[in-house]
């Protein structure tokens, strides 16, 4: 008998596997030879032959189809056996266009609708349906050891093995054409296995009521009956579930013609390639340890043991330890996050590509992107996060989000690095990583390693050049970068470019996904969440604070009501920190419990130790600290108890080297800033505006309460130091207003067009898996590679420039380390104005507009030059030489005749990185100002200054127009009509004002202002932009909205 039997005399089998249709269980006992029978008077029941002894294997068919049948067909053997993992196997219909016919798929996750649908009438004969979910996950080890069939290198000739049978089992039975999807014609070829969600519903031709469906998952699979009922009472017994269904129809109108023409042939084809799929697992050393662990130790055989090595792990070890990993951290850094139940999930935030990364008419990404989605395609890609973002969980959230989902067919490990940690010698990416994974790239596995990077040493120029070879060493991995500091702008933009990495917002999480979290996660009704959701999303929309994760991990809802009425940020993060430590006070059973603003200011004031003291607390320390404070205010009270409270609720914790930390920086940030808006000595300490590592996150806040009148004074002055050093001269003729950008793409726009379009027509296919996918790599590879090496040409010339200045000339102005710091002062100002709006005087707020536009004109002026001083043609001379082309392709397979049109190709691509290079200068910080700086209550501040100098007056003009559109229009249309010929000015001021149309503005007569702006500026080129298609675009968004007040 098994070792880890849980019950004496009972039998185990390692898999049951439950059969809906008898259809579907004559071709299982094809496959699976019958072995024992243990049928009862009204099911069959049977063990059959494993193709690996060490499992075995039994099978029952339901009575009857559906659910419940379903439900009671598991109860059976779970009455009578031991089982170690749940398998419902059978047939199941298309909901996505990623499946075709014979096609098999396996449930990472499956939402049942059956037991919970409403119907209400919303027009005469007609009803709408209301879904109210159950979601059930399966174990993450379970589907990457699944997935490895098609990604290790000793796995994936049995995966092609199968493939090739199943194509040929399948043109035997079918050999022509038959209906397939929405009446096109589809012929069976060889099939593939996909994972992703399986919806529990009814089956139906009803595009309705599949649309309803993909509503609640938009990338579910197949829809059957049977696989809720099977979750639900494995979940119950703590036994994992898998379902496997081979897709036998499309789930639409021509369901019943393609059962008709083919005889039942199709049904026959995707119950065989299930049944053959497991077959094909039970190959799968990583699935077998994955079933056998589930067994317990005992149950491993020597043999096991003594064939695994003992300098590996199996992968599906990696990914259980990995989730462990992770879960951990959520619990560390996400308040309340503890108390939920294994298989929560937290909302996951989209990202959107920052503006000034998209051209004219690119409008492919002005969409939010599922950031899996984005990695499809991408190797890296720089995340920007807002100022006031309120906690540290992002990174495990993403990298939680990766390892549920994966990157297409591809099983992801992700591993978090705290990025500003990396230093030589030996703190590298190995050392620092959260998940260990060197290991795994060394087996050849077929994981794809993603590797998050919490921070970028931007501040340290041999610590980024030791990242830059941290970097390189990971060959293969893909890496997110994380950066909390959106006022870096240059030292941004430019790592973005020698990555080759696009730069991202964190867009709020979307009203839908909100809706859908609460229903879930909050046990609220459809309707009732819905309309919590809305409010939520309406108060994140209008008081611009990013949605964030950890505002839904398991806050009350009481919490979720306060969270509403705030109407200012400092005041929603107060609110949100109030509420923190009301639930510290809440649960103290102490005889003498200290109020809510008690503790906070015991926080304040160590917030101020920690931050501007710059002192350090062990537990014993903090105890010691503790004991001070309350002997100051005669409480008697227990130190240790006091610390575990706020220790317990997420506030705080002691890190790997036992030192305090705040776990909330959105705790931390408010607590600090509005201490220090009361103390203006300390303020001006600790707020050193020259200071490498200068705190924006909290500065925002505390402009925000209230800036002092002395810091303010002290920036004011370091502003006209900058405007004396870098402001032109009277003679001096700014660089976009003259002759000097000569960018081949300006005068080719159709080539640009052309060449975006090629590039997103690769990734879309590569994201759909069709077409030739390594020749669509391929272009963006090159793509990637021009971007890298031209970013990486700027660099080292910049770098020459400053040691040849450090010779010669101490001044020299296009510098980059100075035009660096000038940025992040001039981007300060920009917070100063734009979070102190309503705390400033009017002269202050005069003062401050005139120097952000000087300022920021003369910053244009001289980034610029730094991006014209590249020599782009040696770069283009140099990429394209035979040797080089060779060099990139060689490890692609790419043909010697080829090569010509890889070179034409890696042409066109250096003009494209030249006019986007050449570009960011301008759009980055015209985005900057009107993203940050767009208070109302600005308007009649920033109009009162007047300028002469012509960028000066745009770039005032654009500034005020965007703030107060009928108050800026006019001075910015005669600013425009000013202008010289200037074409690169004009394109990139167009394509400023078409972005801040896309993503910005939602009042129709701002709209349509910005696109007279953009018209007004193209129109001495005789270019155009579908100006009426976007008015019509903009008249329909206004109809809609006036439809839902």
């Amino acid at each position: 008998m098994n070792a880890a039997n849980s019950r004496i005399g009972r039998r185990r089998f390692d898999i049951a596997v439950v059969i809906p249709l008898e259809e579907e269980c004559q071709e299982f006992i094809n496959v699976f030879e019958l072995q024992d029978d243990f049928s009862t008077e009204i099911l069959f029941r049977s063990s059959v032959v494993s193709p690996c002894e060490d499992l075995s294997i039994i099978i029952i068919k339901q009575e009857g189809m559906g659910r419940t049948h379903a439900g009671n067909a598991l109860s059976s053997l779970l009455a009578d056996f031991d089982i170690g993992l749940a398998i419902c196997l059978g047939i199941a219909g298309s909901l996505s266009d990623d499946l075709q016919l014979g096609d098999v798929c396996y449930s990472t996750q499956v939402f049942d609708v059956l037991d919970n649908a409403k119907a209400s009438d919303i027009e005469k004969g007609k009803l709408d349906l209301e879904f109210s979910p159950t979601h059930f996950r399966t174990d993450r080890a379970l589907v990457a050891a699944l997935n490895f069939i098609r990604m290790k290198k000793d796995l994936r000739p049995l995966y092609k093995d199968w493939q090739t049978e199943r194509g040929g089992f399948a043109k035997t039975l079918v050999p022509g054409d038959v209906p397939g999807r929405n009446g096109r014609r589809e012929v069976l070829t060889e099939p593939k296995a996909m994972e992703g969600t399986v919806a529990c519903a009814s089956v139906t031709k009803s595009a309705e009521y599949n649309k309803k469906l993909k509503e609640i998952d938009r990338k579910v699979l197949a829809v059957e009956t049977e696989s809720g009922s099977i979750y639900e009472r494995a979940t119950a017994r703590s036994i994992p579930a898998l379902t496997i269904r081979g897709i036998s129809d499309h789930a639409d109108a021509s369901k019943n013609e393609l059962e008709s023409m083919s005889a039942g042939a199709v049904r026959q084809i995707a119950a065989s390639n299930a049944a053959h799929f497991l077959k094909l697992q039970l190959s799968n050393s990583e699935f077998i340890n994955y079933v056998k662990r589930s067994r317990g130790s005992a149950d491993l055989t020597i043999a096991d043991q003594a064939a695994r090595p003992t300098t590996t792990r199996p992968l599906t070890e990696a990914f259980e330890e990995a989730e462990k990993v992770i879960r951990s951290k959520l619990k560390e850094l996400c308040p309340e996050y503890q108390l939920q139940q294994k298989g929560y999930r937290l909302p996951v935030p989209r990202v959107r590509k920052i503006e000034s990364q998209q051209h004219i008419d690119d409008s492919e990404d002005d969409k939010p992107q599922d950031i899996a989605d984005v990695l499809l395609t991408n190797d890296t890609l720089v995340l920007t996060l807002p100022a006031t973002y309120p906690d540290d969980s992002i990174p495990w959230v993403i990298a939680d989000h990766l390892l549920a989902n994966g990157l297409g067919t591809s099983q992801v490990m992700p591993t978090v690095v705290d990025g500003d940690a990396v230093t030589p010698p030996k703190n590298t990416l190995s050392h620092l990583a959260s998940i260990k994974v060197d290991d795994l790239v060394a087996d050849e596995s077929g994981i794809q390693i993603v590797y998050i990077l919490d921070g970028i040493p931007t501040a340290s120029k041999s610590r980024m050049a030791f990242l830059r070879e941290e970097i390189k060493s990971k060959s293969g991995a893909k890496f997110i970068y994380i950066s909390r500091d959106e006022t870096q702008i240059v030292e941004l933009t430019e790592f973005s470019n020698e990555q080759s990495a696009d730069l991202y917002r964190l867009c709020s999480i979307s009203f839908h996904d909100i809706a859908l979290f609460l229903q879930k996660n909050f046990s609220m009704s459809p309707s009732e969440a819905e309309v919590v959701a809305y409010r939520l999303s309406r108060t994140f929309d209008q008081f611009e604070l990013a949605a964030h994760p950890s505002y839904f991990a398991g806050i009350p809802k009481e919490t979720l009501s306060a969270l509403l009425q705030a109407n200012r940020r400092s005041e929603l993060i107060q609110l949100a920190v109030d509420g923190f430590l009301t639930f510290v006070v809440a649960d103290d059973k102490s005889d003498i419990a200290l109020s809510r603003t008690t503790r906070s200011r015991f926080l304040r004031n160590l917030v101020v130790e920690l931050k501007v003291e710059r002192r350090t607390f062990s537990q014993a320390q903090l105890v010691e600290y503790t004991e001070t404070f309350s002997k100051l205010y005669d409480f008697a009270i227990d130190p240790l108890r006091f610390i575990q409270a706020f220790v317990d609720k997420g506030i705080i914790h002691f890190d790997n080297l036992g030192y305090v930390r705040f776990s909330l920086p959105f705790v931390e940030n408010y607590l600090l800033a509005s201490e220090l808006s009361l103390k203006n000595e300390l303020a001006g300490r600790y707020y050193d505006f020259k200071a490498s590592d200068f705190d924006f996150q909290s500065f925002d806040l505390y402009c925000e309460i209230g800036a002092s009148d002395d810091l303010v004074r002290t920036y004011l002055g370091l502003m006209d130091d900058l405007l004396a050093q870098f402001k032109l001269d009277d003679d001096d003729n700014h660089l976009l207003l003259s002759d000097k950008i000569h960018s081949v793409m300006l005068g080719s726009q159709d080539r640009l067009h052309m060449l975006q379009k090629k590039i997103q027509q690769a990734q879309a296919a590569v994201k759909a898996n069709r077409g030739d996918i390594k020749a669509k790599q391929r272009i963006l590879d090159i793509a990637d590679y021009v971007k890298e090496k031209v970013a990486e040409e700027g660099r080292l010339e910049d770098e020459q420039r400053s040691s040849d200045a450090n010779e010669i000339d101490q001044q020299d102005l296009q510098n980059l380390d100075s035009l660096q710091y000038a940025l992040g002062v001039w981007a300060l100002g920009v917070m100063i104005l734009g979070s102190g709006a309503e705390h400033l005087t009017g002269d202050t707020k005069q003062r401050i507009a005139t120097g952000i536009v000087q300022l920021g004109s003369a910053l244009i002026h001289h980034w610029t030059q730094t991006r014209v001083a590249i020599d782009y043609e040696k770069a283009k001379r140099e990429l394209t030489t035979p040797e080089n082309v060779l060099k990139f392709f060689q490890a692609n397979g790419k043909h010697t005749e080829d090569i010509d049109e890889a070179k034409k190709f890696i042409e066109m691509m250096v003009d494209v990185v030249e006019f986007y290079m050449l570009a960011q200068p301008l759009r980055r910080t015209m985005g900057y100002l009107c993203e940050q700086a767009r208070q109302k209550v600005l308007a009649e501040s920033v109009a009162k200054p007047s300028f002469k100098e012509p960028m000066e007056k745009i770039l005032h003009s654009a500034w005020l127009t965007d703030i107060e559109s009928g108050r800026g229009k006019d001075a910015l249309h005669r600013a425009i009509r000013d202008l010289p010929p200037a074409k690169f000015l004009r394109v990139n001021l167009a394509s400023h004002f078409l972005t801040r149309v896309h993503w910005n503005h939602w009042r129709k007569d701002d709209r349509l202002v910005l696109l007279d702006m953009a018209e007004e500026a193209l129109k001495p080129l005789s270019l155009n932009f579908k100006k009426g298609e976007l008015m019509r675009a903009i008249e329909k968004d206004n109809k809609k909205s006036e439809g839902d007040e």
